[in-house]
């Protein structure tokens, strides 16, 4: 039997940052990690902001590419490329990040227990008993937090059964690939392989690339990932073996619970994810600042209730949920349109200049901030969308 102020559930980046964080101010942390080795496979496309190098202290040797625009393609090929003279995202060495939070972690003194899953627990007077599957031993501690990424079964065990509103299903592809810039990013949208989401090309290098794509429908990945080769006129003819893709979904929502008695959700547990992009590493590890917070107060009180973890939704609430919410919008109006639209904003974005909204406001950890004058720019588009939800308001 041992005992911790604290067990975290799930060794990838979030989780490793509040066990960091938490040893580092000396609360006994456990990490608990269903994976053998941390950080494989990895599941993220790896382009962050700025503003996560800076938070996740990313060091400089795990940033493998700096992003000064991209292009956006049409389902019938019409493009549109913009370039910034600065950094506009960084492509990162994923596991290798997975893995440094790990060993930050280690350093300030938390425990790690691998290739292990919580089976069963008991709420008892003064702490949650943790039962694991490997171990006929268990773990007291005073507070759990759930950081398992999209994963629902240990979430479902501490009766939060609250489902995302989409559920959006991924599938990447690292491989040799060379593109004519590689300081760009590529996008394909076409519903018709990637339904409500998007396809995406990102370099690595000069000669080695990320591809991938997302759907809101339960269609078979696989399939889909050959008919993107097949018909995105970037891909065509190039060499791209899928045997080592990696799969997983995104959980898009907005989360009405992330706190129980002595339980704390963080990251895409909690459906803190962009749902305009599906990035979670920036939202995620400014969530776990925010419940690290929160623990801390709640053991120097001896207090682990509801009422006294309410802090850590008051302070996410106003940061994340209303980036959020913001991006909400931006997705319903993304979701409305069809992929002629689509095509027509592409085709109207070469007409107009709009390259100081991009340079201006273009960030991806904000896309709102761009998104709505580019739309507002392409006023039919808007017009279309307004006209659509007055149709499905009449016919309900």
């Amino acid at each position: 039997m041992a005992s911790f102020d604290v067990v975290i559930v799930g060794g990838g980046p979030i989780g490793s940052t509040v066990a960091r964080l938490l040893a580092q101010n000396g609360a006994s942390t456990c990490v608990i990690e269903r994976k053998e080795e941390i950080g494989f496979p990895s599941h993220c496309s790896g382009l962050v902001s700025r503003d996560f190098i800076d938070l996740g202290a990313v060091p400089e040797h795990l940033i493998l590419n700096r992003i000064m625009g991209g292009t956006v393609y049409s389902f019938d090929t019409a493009s549109y490329t913009f370039k910034n003279d600065i950094a506009y995202a960084y492509v990162i060495d994923r596991t290798g990040y997975d893995q440094f939070a790990y060993r930050m972690a280690l350093s300030k003194g938390a425990k790690y227990i691998l290739n292990s899953r919580i089976k069963s627990f008991e709420r008892r007077k003064d702490c949650l008993r943790i039962f694991i599957d490997n171990n006929e031993d268990f773990i007291d501690t005073r507070i759990v937090v759930i950081a398992t990424g999209g994963s629902f079964s240990v979430k479902k065990l501490f009766a939060f059964n609250e489902k995302p509103t989409e559920d959006i299903k991924t599938i990447q592809v690292e491989t040799d690939f060379k593109t004519d810039n590689p300081h760009l990013v590529y996008i394909y949208m076409n519903n018709n392989i990637a339904h409500n989401w998007f396809s995406w090309v990102i370099p690595i290098n000069g000669d080695r690339a990320r591809i991938g794509l997302g759907t809101d429908r339960n269609e078979n990945l696989l399939e889909l990932f050959h008919r993107l080769c097949n018909e995105w006129d970037l891909l065509k003819g190039a060499t791209i073996y899928a045997s080592k893709r990696v799969i997983w979904h995104i959980p898009i929502g907005l989360a009405r619970e992330s706190i129980k008695d002595n339980v704390i959700l963080v990251g895409d547990a909690a459906f803190q994810v962009k749902p305009f992009s599906g990035g979670g590493l920036y939202t995620g590890t400014l969530s776990a600042f925010f419940a690290s917070e929160v623990i801390l107060k709640a053991l120097e009180k001896n207090d682990f209730s509801r009422n006294t973890l309410k802090e850590y939704e008051r302070l996410w609430h106003p940061v994340i949920g209303r980036e959020i919410e913001r991006e909400r919008t931006l997705r319903d109006i993304y979701t409305t349109i069809t992929d002629i639209d689509k095509s027509e904003i592409i085709k109207e974005l070469n007409r107009i200049n709009v390259t100081k909204i991009l340079t201006t406001y273009g960030r991806i950890d904000e896309p709102w901030r761009a998104g709505f004058p580019l739309i507002l720019r392409t006023g039919k588009i808007v017009a279309r969308y307004i006209g659509r939800k007055f149709q499905k308001l009449f016919k309900r």
